[in-house]
């Protein structure tokens, strides 16, 4: 998904002479092309995170487009006041570019796991945030977002995604607007960010299982397609949410809160069933695929715990 933000970027960026990009001393091996093609339009703000944030605020107030890019931790965690009061407050045009959603850096530890950082988000008044989990949603996120002026969050995880949308055109992908990948069945997966991959997997697994069920990717975490979830809650008996952050605040937390207890008694839903890092930080060593064992997200327990709600 990394690539493919820059491939994105520098397109926009040959159109449009407003667009900036300032890094935190990242992307190296990433961003030779476009600090060669546009040299006064990359600024390496250094180890500096919140000054950072505070150069694109203020190019912002100037007219121009900031793309600011880091892995999450850096980039929201460090700055975070930065980002809540030099750009959401005023709501500027600024892009957050994140990398390494969830526990992509999985062998770097904890403190370069992105687990709270869409919790934190959602809480900021006037920003959007967009979890891609494809290349195509990749793409026409930063495409899309590009079109509006409000602050945004697009958290991305590091490269080689698969493609996951390979029917799709650009202009079936809205900002707000879930993408129903598969229909049948009683359960619906709502899958969002880098763990979309993992629930393609599992829905065609529970497929040669016998179990039918449907699969949505909610790339857009803010604002929640709502008119989506209620038809979700209206027509079946089980929901499965998956996400690579915090059980906290992210997707489970943003849908619950829409979806509470009482409503949910309004509906047919016998089970919510969240897979989510329990609210914990990991300090087991290991990759991705590894931690994820660890949490108990992997496809394997995953499966398992649907067949478990199923009984």
């Amino acid at each position: 998904m990394r690539t493919t933000f820059v491939n994105e970027l520098m397109k926009l960026a040959e159109k449009d002479e407003r667009i900036v990009l300032i890094t935190g001393d990242m992307g190296f091996s990433m961003f030779e092309k476009f600090k060669e093609k546009f040299p006064d339009r990359y600024y390496n703000a250094g180890i500096a995170e919140q000054n950072m944030v505070g150069m694109a605020a203020g190019l912002a107030l100037r007219g121009k487009k900031p793309y600011v890019y880091s892995i999450i931790p850096f980039l929201i965690m460090r700055s975070y006041e930065q980002v809540r009061v030099d750009v959401c407050y005023h709501e500027l045009d600024v892009k957050f570019i994140g990398s390494g959603g969830g526990v992509s850096y999985g062998h770097l530890g904890a403190t370069h796991h992105a687990t709270e950082d869409i919790n934190l988000m959602r809480g900021l008044p006037n920003i959007e945030i967009i979890a891609p989990g494809d290349p195509y949603e990749a793409k026409n996120a930063v495409d899309k977002s590009y079109l509006n002026k409000k602050p945004t969050y697009i958290r991305l995880s590091k490269n080689k995604d698969p493609f996951l949308h390979k029917n799709l055109k650009d202009e079936d992908f809205e900002i707000g607007k879930a993408i129903c990948m598969k229909k049948s069945g009683n359960i619906a997966i709502i899958a969002t960010s880098n763990m979309l991959n993992q629930a393609v997997e599992v829905s065609n697994e529970l497929d040669n299982l016998g179990i039918k069920n449907s699969l949505y990717s909610f790339h857009t975490i803010k604002p929640m397609d709502k008119e989506t979830l209620d038809k979700i809650f209206k027509n079946y008996k089980y929901i499965v949410t998956m996400e690579e952050h915090n059980i906290i605040g992210g997707l489970y937390g943003a849908i619950m809160e829409e979806y509470g207890k009482g409503v949910i008694n309004d509906y047919s839903i016998e089970k919510v069933l969240p897979i989510a890092i329990n609210d914990k930080f990991s300090h087991h060593v290991g990759d991705q695929n590894n931690i994820r064992k660890y949490f108990g997200i992997d496809k394997d327990s995953v499966i398992n715990k649907i067949k478990e709600i199923l009984k």
